[in-house]
């Protein structure tokens, strides 16, 4: 298995004034995935057959290999844009959006009819809105963030059993899309600092995420 990324990326701030900043960023990465399957599987008393690839449960005598190569290529970009502005000295609010990608690729392992043994790349789009506090002298920190993000190609892990050539009962884990998803939250954090040397901190999150329904299917990334 070979995996190669190359990437390009560019991020500014810029102060229209003391309190207000602009930022801005751009990513452009380009992936590379490449595999190859090879083994059989010999059974006592049996005969040896292919693991991996279309010749998956063929008779080694039959195909004569068993090498499953497969190659597949990624591009996309990344960005993120957002304001901050200082209401004080000490609160800070923000808003900001971006998105990215994970990369597509191939599982090493058996994977079960219907599902591909390749996946496509996910993608993400989120925006946020935040809200940071220093109070009291500077002894309670407060962290405020609420968010929303969009999904695409929801990359899953699975694991299964299946029956493979020989009639045998077998275990696998594999990566497969499972369609768009929609999130939202709200995430809080509070430091609180009664004296000198003692620190109390504090964290509550609040996560709703839902599969968009009628977004599942499968696939093929590649032929084979």
């Amino acid at each position: 298995f070979v995996s190669t990324s190359k990437g390009l990326f560019a991020q500014v701030n810029y102060q229209l004034s003391d309190a207000l900043r602009v930022t801005g960023g751009i990513r452009y990465t380009w992936d590379k995935r490449f595999i190859n399957r090879h083994g059989w599987t010999p059974r006592v008393g049996g005969i040896p057959r292919c693991q991996a690839g279309p010749n998956a449960g063929v008779p080694v005598s039959t195909v004569g290999t068993c090498e499953n190569p497969e190659t597949a290529k990624f591009s996309y970009p990344a960005w993120t844009a957002g304001i901050d502005y200082k209401i004080s000295p000490d609160i800070f609010v923000y808003l900001k959006t971006s998105g990215a990608s994970n990369s597509g690729g191939f599982n090493s392992r058996p994977v079960p009819p219907p599902y591909s043994s390749s996946f496509k790349p996910e993608d993400v789009r989120d925006i946020e809105a935040g809200f940071k506090g220093t109070f009291l002298d500077r002894r309670l920190r407060t962290n405020l963030a609420i968010f929303r993000a969009w999904q695409s190609n929801v990359q899953r892990i699975i694991n299964t059993t299946f029956v493979d050539g020989s009639g045998a009962t077998r275990l696998t884990q594999f990566v497969s899309n499972a369609g768009k998803a929609n999130t939202y939250g709200v995430e809080l954090e509070a430091t609180v600092i009664p004296w000198h040397g003692m620190e109390i901190s504090s964290s509550a999150a609040y996560l709703h995420a839902r599969y968009k329904k009628g977004s599942r299917f499968e696939t093929q990334l590649v032929g084979g």
